[in-house]
């Protein structure tokens, strides 16, 4: 299998690592418009992945997609639209990093899209590949916690990611905490119907020029009456931290709690004893891996799409909820909209 990676980022140039450790994987093409840049990153990747792939860089996308059997999109957020549809358009499957389009509008498009061209859309939510938040989710599915009543979520940054990065962000939900806020409903299976969210500038000045806070709380008000707590920020002092937390009747759990867990316990400062996750790439390493792994699966046609790219609208239309909650200082009613079908998938 010949997998392209379109964009040579932090996030492009670890899919593209795991891609080349994947058994199945013969060949990775590092795509970026930079013919320099391009082969840098081939050569980096080359000498310190460590799998069979052979490694390369190319500036020209239409060879590439020409070539590809899959495409994991991670070009920036602004340019993930004509990304995918040029990929699409070639009638290759594509992985595209999270958010797939930061409007309905497009997400419909795009999925219309890959409808229409007969392969496969995949949006990269990674939660949903591991294995401690998918075994939340198969509790709740299961019964095995009762009743629901609560899922609490925390999601902050060790240290804040450039400034020129957060200008084209969409902001700390839409960026940091849209990750949750489709891992929770979707632990959960059911939809947010209010929110309510609050923020403040608390790390960096500079971020409230753009706008943004970086500091946040969330409430989620669920169809059954469970809530879910989010808690976010571009800066921790202990480390980076991504938990999940499920209230239930029968039972409590949490994913994400272990010796790594950015938190000093007072009582006993070595429960857990470190070194703390430095960042997502560490916390998440896991989930990427299979995350990947399972798009190779998908695009041999081994297993069906896991995160089609209608499943994020929910997830965009609670970060559009929240920053509206935020900037009006109001709750916020989720519209329960009608999600349209893609067109069906065809083999022209």
């Amino acid at each position: 299998m010949k997998l392209a990676v379109l964009g040579v980022g932090r996030i492009g140039l670890m899919h593209a690592r795991f891609a080349a450790q994947c058994p199945q994987v013969e060949e990775v093409v590092l795509y970026d418009v930079d013919p320099a840049r391009a082969g840098a990153a081939a050569s980096e990747l080359s000498a310190t992945a460590g799998g069979p792939a052979r490694v390369t860089g190319s500036s020209d996308l239409g060879a590439v997609l020409g070539w590809a059997d899959g495409a994991l999109v991670a070009t920036p957020t602004p340019v993930h639209e004509e990304s995918v549809l040029a990929a699409l358009g070639a009638g290759v499957p594509v992985l595209c990093e999270k958010p797939l389009a930061t409007d309905r509008a497009t997400v419909v498009r795009l999925a219309d899209a890959a409808g229409r061209a007969g392969v496969p859309l995949v949006v990269g939510f990674q939660r949903r590949f591991d294995p401690e938040v998918r075994a939340l989710r198969d509790g709740v599915a299961a019964g095995r916690f009762g009743t629901v009543y609560l899922l609490r979520a925390v999601a902050a940054d060790h240290r804040p990611p450039p400034v020129e990065f957060l200008a084209g962000s969409g902001g700390i939900f839409l960026d940091l905490l849209v990750h949750d806020l489709d891992a929770l409903p979707w632990v959960l299976g059911e939809r947010a119907v209010r929110v309510s969210a609050t923020g403040s500038v608390l790390v960096d000045e500079r971020i409230g020029h753009l706008g943004d806070v970086d500091t946040a709380a969330v409430v989620l008000t669920f169809a059954s009456g469970a809530l879910g707590v989010l808690t976010t920020g571009r800066s921790n002092g202990s480390g980076y931290d991504n938990r999940i937390e499920l209230s239930g009747e029968l039972e409590c759990a949490a994913s994400g709690l272990g010796p790594r867990t950015p938190l000093t316990a007072l009582a006993d400062p070595d429960l857990l004893p470190g070194p703390a996750w430095d960042g997502f790439a560490q916390r998440w390493e896991t989930a990427y891996r299979r995350e990947v792994a399972t798009f190779a699966d998908v695009v041999a046609g081994r297993t069906d799409n896991p995160s089609p790219a209608l499943d994020g609208l929910h997830a965009l239309e609670l970060a559009e909820a929240c920053a509206t909650s935020l900037r009006e200082g109001r709750p916020v009613d989720v519209e329960q909209t009608p999600v349209p079908s893609p067109a069906p998938l065809t083999t022209a």
